[in-house]
């Protein structure tokens, strides 16, 4: 079908476009080139970079800034790290830079050494020099350091509690905040030298206290709000320690972190250097750029994934395009199926047209800029007009799949027929994170 070939082909067109707009590296290379006068020649500095970002963003400082760096501290999404060239390590290493991998979305063991490195040296900064610190969105689960009265098991079970429940990452990042003792500006409290932050975005509103759970930011929640966003999820129960430690925070028995305001920020200076409005409108440039072609584009969407679907085939019609960019969240609930906000998204889309009797070609790429939707290895999918009639021929239940949350097991199984009608898009961790797109061709 030539009509579907060509959508096919936009689509992977704005993939490759929202690909290039996430790359954290050229990112990173113009933002210290920007911020290169601002830095005296003299300055030396110590690096520290944690999220999905951390090893691209570090390498690019390494080419802007090498000359400078002294040592430093990166927490390494671990498929990255193992994908590292020689010369790459080799940098690394001139440059005295561990590289300490770590997991997402829930914490390990070795996130908790990472944590505890981190602490240390941090703490060790010399006054008269300068920490570069790169963030960037994963950051908190790398950073995982909680209190003498809360174990790892504990913070893993709330997390995964709240994720499932459909929890916002403000939501979830305030309970890690109150939770651990490095997040929310503490890591700044224990600096001794200024702090030069370079930001990527993963959240709606580039809010610099929820990126990361802004380690080197003022934190404007409290032990209330950690505690309410604990209650609104039911996660309570997931863990006794947590929720009797952020009640004694709510009665003034452990210190809050610091507030804005609070003098441990006059030495820090933070700069957002990319996020999802970038990678939106690329794809619609894109997509622009292929054929003339009626757009809606929208920014900064953060609702439920079933709400994005119907945003998104709304008013669809023939010749046109739409193009959402922002943070969609899937509440599972207790089904135990195994997929993540893109594929879902994907999915959704494909059933919510066919029950509105959508004839026309189409075709829907949902993409997670940083190549891991969900707890899966996939970043998103692509369905077309073609999907649903494929899966029925191959006794491949897409209503079952939605109602279980299974979006990964329905696309696995698609991607044994080896059809262009639906691409399960599995491509590896990417080295940055910037949200979600989606974009529906017609």
């Amino acid at each position: 079908m030539p009509e579907l070939d060509a959508l096919i082909a936009e689509a992977h067109a704005a993939l490759a476009a929202i690909q290039a707009a996430a790359d954290a590296r050229r990112s990173t290379l113009a933002a210290l080139a920007s911020h290169r006068s601002t830095l005296a020649p003299t300055d030396r500095l110590h690096l520290f970079a944690i999220g999905k970002a951390s090893l691209e963003m570090t390498l690019a400082a390494i080419e802007a800034v090498g000359d400078r760096i002294d040592r430093g501290l990166v927490a390494a999404v671990p498929e990255r790290l193992a994908a590292l060239d020689p010369d790459a390590l080799a940098s690394l290493a001139h440059h005295r830079i561990t590289a300490m991998p770590c997991d997402h979305p829930l914490a390990t063991h070795r996130n908790l050494d990472f944590a505890a490195a981190a602490h240390t040296v941090v703490s060790a900064v010399p006054a008269n020099t300068r920490l570069l610190a790169l963030i960037s969105g994963g950051g908190s689960a790398h950073l995982a350091s909680p209190p003498p009265d809360v174990s790892l098991d504990d913070l893993r079970r709330v997390t995964d509690t709240m994720l499932r429940a459909g929890a916002t990452i403000a939501e979830l990042n305030a309970v890690r905040k109150h939770g651990e003792t490095l997040k929310g500006g503490r890591l700044a409290e224990r600096c001794p030298a200024p702090i030069d932050s370079f930001v990527i975005s993963d959240v709606i509103g580039d809010h610099l206290d929820v990126i990361a759970s802004g380690p080197f930011t003022p934190d404007p929640t409290t032990f209330a709000d950690a505690l309410a966003a604990l209650q609104r999820r039911g996660a309570t129960n997931a863990s006794p320690s947590i929720t009797a430690h952020l009640t004694r925070g709510t009665l003034g028995a452990l210190p809050e972190t610091p507030k804005p305001g609070s003098t441990v920020f006059e030495r820090v200076r933070t700069s957002i250097i990319a996020h999802n409005d970038v990678v939106v409108r690329a794809a619609a440039a894109a997509i622009a750029h292929k054929r003339d072609v009626a757009f809606r584009e929208e920014h900064r969407v953060e609702r439920p994934v079933e709400d994005v679907a119907s945003q998104l085939v709304h008013d669809i019609a023939p010749d046109r395009a739409v193009v959402l960019g922002g943070e969609w969240s899937v509440n599972v609930g207790q089904t135990r199926g195994l997929g993540g906000p893109s594929q879902e998204l994907a999915l959704r889309v494909a059933l919510l047209l066919e029950e509105r009797g959508y004839a026309r070609p189409y075709a829907c790429l949902c993409y997670s800029t940083d190549g891991i939707d969900g707890p899966t290895d996939a970043a998103g999918a692509i369905v077309t007009s073609e999907t649903l009639r494929l899966a029925r021929a191959n006794a491949i239940d897409p209503v079952a799949a939605l109602r279980e949350h299974n979006s990964f097991g329905f696309f696995s199984a698609m991607a044994k027929t080896a059809s262009t009608a639906c691409e399960h898009l599995r491509l590896g961790p990417t080295g940055t994170n910037v949200n979600h797109v989606a974009v529906l061709l017609t």
